[in-house]
């Protein structure tokens, strides 16, 4: 990752496809390897309870935003500020991610383990971030990751 990380540049296609099929791969994982996390999906505030503000707030602008933060700023910072190496980073990020995961569920009890598989995720987005000096893959998989949850299924199971 030691080159500039960017959010969309002229791989804007190869980035979209490698974020839709590292979802696909990841759905297709939940589908043979069903029980070691299962995600739910938080609740959203009842300000934006109607089905286009929930859809607008969880498949795009969480993803564009937490994507943007956890691993265009928080890995950022461990890797090339701090000079963490690469695992290292990725692990932190991921476990902010997570922890911050925790947070959208309420409280630790009710995630239902949900955090795990969310700081799974973090790790699959960092290497994604750093395989392809972009954020778009990962911002892609999240989406995609968001809407089977909320809206192709109560909780999928990922494994």
């Amino acid at each position: 990752m030691k080159e500039k990380i960017v959010g969309i540049n002229k791989n804007l296609g190869v980035d979209t496809i490698y974020g839709v099929l590292t979802f696909a791969g990841i759905y297709l994982l939940s589908l043979i390897f069903p029980g070691i996390g299962t995600i739910g999906i938080p609740s959203v505030t009842q300000s934006i309870a109607s089905e286009t503000g929930r859809f607008i707030v969880i498949v795009a602008i969480a993803p564009i935003f937490e994507t943007f933060f956890f691993f265009g700023i928080v890995l950022f910072l461990f890797y090339e500020k701090m000079k963490f190496p690469f695992l290292i980073s990725a692990i932190l990020s991921s476990v902010t991610f997570m922890l911050f995961h925790i947070s959208a569920y309420g409280n630790f009890a009710s995630s239902s383990g949900s955090f795990i598989t969310a700081g799974i995720m973090g790790l699959v987005f960092a290497y994604q971030t750093k395989l392809t000096k972009s954020l778009l893959p990962a911002t892609v998989t999240h989406a995609l990751l968001n809407l089977a949850i909320g809206f192709f299924s109560t909780a999928l199971v990922i494994g």
